[in-house]
C-alpha cells in the first residue's frame, strides 16, 4: 500500500531531483568540462524520461493534488513538444479501444525486416516525423485519424 500511496512532496522533490540532473549535464557540457562530448546524450535521455512522469500526470497518480498533475503534466508535454492536452485525450482512446482493429490510434508500423529497417527504427527519426506531423495537423486544427 505505502508503495503505491501518491505523495505531493515526495513526488516534487524526484521532480526537482530530475530537472537538477538535466541542468547538471547542460551546464557540464556548457563549460566543456573535461570529455564534455561523452555527456551529450545524457540530458536528451534524461529530457525523453520526462515521458513517463507525462504518461503518470494522465493517470493522475504522481501527485495527491490534481492540478500538480495538470501543471506538471504541461510542463513535460512543452519540453518534449507532445502537448499534455492532446496526449490525455489520445491516451483515453488507447485505453479505450485497445485490441479493438481499425480503432486503435496507435500505428502499427511494420516490424523491421533488415539491418537497415531496424537502424532507421532505432534511429528515433521515424518517431520524430510522425510527432513533426502531429505538431503540424493540431496547429492547424486538424485532429489526426484514429485509423492505424
Amino acid at each position: 500500500m505505502r508503495l503505491t500511496a501518491t505523495s505531493d512532496r515526495a513526488s516534487l522533490m524526484h521532480l526537482a531531483g530530475r530537472f537538477a540532473l538535466i541542468l547538471l549535464c547542460v551546464g557540464l557540457i556548457a563549460i566543456h568540462m573535461p570529455f564534455w562530448g561523452l555527456l551529450l546524450p545524457v540530458p536528451g535521455v534524461l529530457i525523453v524520461v520526462l515521458f513517463t512522469l507525462e504518461y503518470e500526470c494522465t493517470h493522475r497518480t504522481l501527485f495527491r493534488q490534481g492540478w500538480i498533475n495538470e501543471v506538471v503534466g504541461r510542463i513535460c508535454g512543452f519540453l518534449l513538444v507532445l502537448p499534455f492536452g492532446w496526449f490525455l485525450a489520445f491516451h483515453l482512446l488507447h485505453h479505450r479501444l485497445t485490441n479493438q482493429p481499425g480503432l486503435f490510434p496507435e500505428p502499427d508500423g511494420p516490424t523491421p525486416e533488415t539491418y537497415r529497417d531496424w537502424v532507421w527504427l532505432v534511429s528515433g527519426l521515424p518517431y520524430w516525423i510522425s510527432e513533426a506531423r502531429l505538431l503540424i495537423d493540431l496547429a492547424r486544427r486538424r485532429m489526426p485519424s484514429t485509423q492505424s
